[in-house]
């Protein structure tokens, strides 16, 4: 695609030049082009025309990632939400005092920070889709050993177990997000944090009604 008089669109093949008037040097005012000349800029590719434009249809592909990233931002949302209106019922079912739940619970950021450090290498050498899947599978499955914990250090464990599984989620699922934004090309993260943000409210009320 190549860029002409601003407004004007051609597209041509790479190392195009439309000739303009002779002697007329390129870069007109800030830069671009001076009237009559065009520049080669990129391809046409599969998700439409490049640069800003952006994709006007996205590929099948593209938009199953999105469901998909969709899906994982508001399960984590659910999760945190219900565990935290589950946190009351916990503390009493184990007797805790608070100063001994504000120790337990420390252990969820701990592990989370410690993951998050560890899962940008992890995305790095196996992309942010097979982390995701794998994540998302085991951060549903990880909140069932806060509810078995027996005492303060079973709860400890699964607690660290939830923030690590959580925090290589967080990693992998904002990874892709941004992966499908770019298969857009127009911004979408706000749209996925939203999700998360929903989630959070209804996994709050689904706890609070279990309660």
């Amino acid at each position: 695609m190549v860029l002409g008089r601003p407004g004007r669109v051609v597209l041509g093949r790479p190392g195009q030049v439309v000739p303009g008037r002779p002697g007329r040097p390129w870069g007109g005012r800030a830069g671009l082009p001076a009237p009559g000349r065009v520049r080669y800029i990129g391809p046409l590719t599969a998700h439409g025309a490049a640069g800003p434009l952006g994709a006007p249809h996205a590929p099948a592909r593209i938009r199953r990632a999105r469901v998909g990233v969709a899906v994982l931002f508001a399960a984590l949302g659910i999760l945190n939400g219900v565990w935290a209106a589950r946190i009351p019922a916990v503390k009493a079912g184990l007797g805790l005092s608070d100063g001994a739940l504000g120790v337990a619970l420390i252990s969820a950021p701990v592990g989370l920070v410690l993951a998050t450090l560890a899962a940008g290498r992890i995305v790095d050498r196996f992309g942010s889709s097979r982390p995701a899947r794998v994540a998302g599978a085991l951060v549903v499955v990880a909140p069932v050993g806060m509810g078995l914990a027996g005492n303060q250090a079973e709860l400890m464990a699964a607690l660290l177990a939830y923030g690590a599984v959580g925090g290589t989620l967080d990693v992998a699922m904002n990874a892709q997000a941004v992966r499908v934004e770019r298969g857009y090309g127009r911004p979408l993260m706000n749209s996925f944090h939203g999700l998360f943000s929903f989630g959070v409210l209804g996994g709050a009320l689904l706890g609070g009604l279990s309660a």
